[in-house]
């Protein structure tokens, strides 16, 4: 609920037809938060979204740097990619950057 609201405060994809949704969106309907309790709530999940990209990126570049050494190691590059989860074309574009 807090990610829709930050991402589509105006009109937020719930599953209304989920007791357990709805029972939440009564409990903690924005229209009963003090604006302190709304900031906070979008800070928090913001922060988690960010926290989320951060370690997919760091996650994709250990990757690229695997694929570097195994490159030297002249495996081919769907061995590669199909070892470290990158796409052949991500192999082929670290092969041309040596």
């Amino acid at each position: 609920m807090i990610y829709q609201s930050i991402h589509n405060p105006q009109r937020p994809a719930l599953n209304t037809e989920n007791e357990g949704i709805r029972t939440a969106m009564e409990l903690i309907s924005f229209e009963n938060l003090t604006p302190e309790e709304r900031t906070k709530a979008k800070n928090k999940e913001a922060g988690r979204v960010t926290i989320a990209k951060l370690e997919h990126r760091q996650a994709i570049e250990t990757a690229k740097e695997i694929a570097k050494k195994l490159l030297k190691r002249n495996l081919s590059n769907e061995e590669i990619a199909e070892d470290i989860g990158l796409s052949i074309e991500q192999i082929q574009n670290l092969h041309n950057e040596k």
